[in-house]
């Protein structure tokens, strides 16, 4: 069936508002003007939107997001909750779910995306900015989108934190698939899948707290690129050329590689700056530069280089 933008904004506002889920039975929603939701007074829920299986066409045009929450001064909001449908842009739209707490004086936390799809939408899959935190994304998909698979930001003195991304991915995205920006970093990422993207398959430019268990094929940059610090345990690298290197980092803390393997041609990882690098049992090149003081056991695993001079390699 086909259900008019009336009716699927209209049941999610109410259902946002309620404090409870709109629940769908699959179907096929055509959507022509954004959902936005102002939330101006604390609730909690769970609340939201269950798809069942349901897809969102959109039609929405002038860069204008598919989904939005906008959560206003003094608001405590939980439990926020968007599971189980795809969202299918058609590349004139804006993200395709934004959640933003501009400012430390509101909140979103305990909030889940799970078994949601977002692919072909203009802006990003899913953009998370500001006073965000102690959310999941669990087994969704970001793919094929214009900026890129998911972005998270800190915005206006409200700070994401404490985020969490198990399985699904991001793929063929034309920016990375994960982007934190403006001092995002607290990130642990486990067993997700990043292909393709035109930019790093994971952009972390004021650092990441882990990525573990996930692998990176052929991302048009780095496979991970980060700065400070990052933890990076049992990931795999897979490249055919276009992914130069696996992990390129820029130090300023510390980093730990542990059980990572790279194939094809590019190394490893090439961590640059200043601190402390704990490598062990990793498989394929690792190029240290003469600020990074490396601990591990060195001989068995990845062969080491280690510069008599800087290295001048920058971050895409």
């Amino acid at each position: 069936m086909t259900t008019a933008i009336t009716d699927l904004g209209a049941a999610l506002t109410a259902a946002v508002n309620g404090g409870y889920v709109a629940q769908l039975s699959g179907g096929t929603y055509t959507v022509t003007q954004p959902i936005v939701i102002h939330i101006d007074s604390t609730i909690q829920g769970p609340l939201g939107l269950d798809g069942g299986g349901a897809t969102i066409v959109s039609r929405i045009g002038g860069g204008q997001p598919v989904i939005e929450i906008v959560v206003g001064p003094g608001v405590d909001l939980r439990y926020l909750d968007f599971s189980n449908f795809t969202i299918q842009g058609n590349g004139a739209e804006g993200d395709g779910i934004k959640i933003v707490a501009a400012g430390n004086d509101r909140w979103v936390y305990n909030w889940n995306v799970n078994n949601v799809t977002v692919q072909d939408v203009g802006g990003f899959g899913i953009d998370v900015q500001g006073s965000v935190f102690e959310g999941l994304v669990s087994n969704s998909w970001m793919n094929g989108n214009g900026q890129g698979g998911a972005y998270f930001s800190h915005l206006d003195g409200g700070q994401v934190s404490a985020l969490r991304w198990f399985g699904g991915g991001a793929d063929d995205n034309a920016g990375a698939g994960i982007t934190l920006d403006n001092g995002a970093r607290d990130l642990s990422v486990d067993g997700a899948s990043f292909a393709g993207n035109s930019d790093s398959g994971i952009a972390a430019m004021w650092g990441i707290t882990s990525v573990s268990s996930s692998d990176f094929n052929d991302n048009h940059g780095s496979g991970v690129q980060f700065q400070n610090y990052g933890n990076f345990n049992n990931d795999t690298f897979e490249s055919t050329g276009a992914q130069g290197v696996g992990i390129n980092g820029y130090l300023a803390g510390d980093a730990t590689l542990i059980g990572n393997s790279a194939t094809g041609p590019g190394a490893l990882a090439s961590i640059q700056g200043n601190g402390a690098s704990l490598q062990v049992g990793n498989t394929g090149t690792i190029v240290d530069g003469p600020g990074v003081t490396m601990g591990g056991e060195g001989g068995n695993g990845p062969a080491h280089v280690t510069p008599s001079r800087r290295i001048s390699m920058p971050l895409r």
